[in-house]
């Protein structure tokens, strides 16, 4: 790995990156040029490596060594913060172009990681087992979260559950027995939406009863913010 990669690359080699690819988010490179593009509404500022979160995960539980899976890795900007501090790193999404742009971002930065395509909602406890799922962003854009995170049981000994839940004004519906509210989605043609027409977004009790029934705890409350879509929450759970 070379740690410097980014200054053998040309300022022509990196427009040509950047404008070949279709970025919906940029990193400051350590030399303070951009790679990727931002846009005017959601990602109009670059993204942090390390993030907040991987940060605090370090802290909290100590990445080095750790097995991590990220599931819905968008552009690579979580990857390479985890990479920071251990080199195993699995990441999926299920659109190509954001694995493309991912691996193109890792080797920009001089990092490299297992990034594939596949469907978050295909995980189940068949595949290997991890230290750390990152599960930042991901939730609040299924149909059906509450069959998705019961499939999760087993898979990683904490997830960082980072997502929108159900605002306490809105009626929620019956959704396997829990509660939760619909939400429209922009579907496949927009990057920041699920691939479907709609979501569900679930009520934090039934988010919190969705956990235990999978087998974990909340293992520590880290966030609860209002966002301009909603109520968000970050939580560290534990599979007990």
């Amino acid at each position: 790995m070379i740690n410097n990669s980014h200054s053998f690359l040309s300022d022509e080699s990196l427009e040509e990156i950047n404008n070949s690819l279709n970025w919906h988010s940029g990193v400051t490179l350590p030399d303070g040029r951009l790679l990727g593009s931002l846009t005017k509404s959601k990602r109009n500022e670059p993204e942090t490596i390390p993030d907040y979160r991987v940060e605090r995960l370090h802290k909290t539980l100590g990445l080095n060594g750790k097995k991590v899976l990220e599931v819905g890795c968008f552009e690579g900007a979580h990857t390479a913060s985890f990479l920071r501090y251990t080199d195993d790193v699995t990441a999926i999404d299920i659109r190509p172009q954001n694995v493309i742009n991912t691996l193109m971002r890792l080797s920009v930065l001089g990092h490299k990681a297992n990034v594939f395509v596949a469907n978050v909602e295909d995980l189940d406890d068949s595949v290997e087992k991890f230290d750390v799922l990152f599960h930042c962003g991901v939730l609040y854009h299924l149909t059906n979260p509450v069959e998705h995170f019961k499939k999760l049981s087993g898979l990683s000994n904490y997830i960082l559950l980072d997502t929108h839940i159900a605002h306490p004004s809105e009626k929620p519906e019956e959704i396997d027995g829990y509660e939760g509210v619909s939400r429209i989605e922009g579907g496949w043609s927009d990057p920041f939406s699920g691939k479907d027409s709609y979501s569900v977004w679930l009520t934090e009790d039934s988010l919190r009863s969705v956990i235990k029934d999978s087998g974990y705890s909340v293992f520590e409350e880290w966030e609860t913010r209002t966002e301009r879509n909603g109520v968000r929450i970050c939580w560290l759970l534990k599979y007990t």
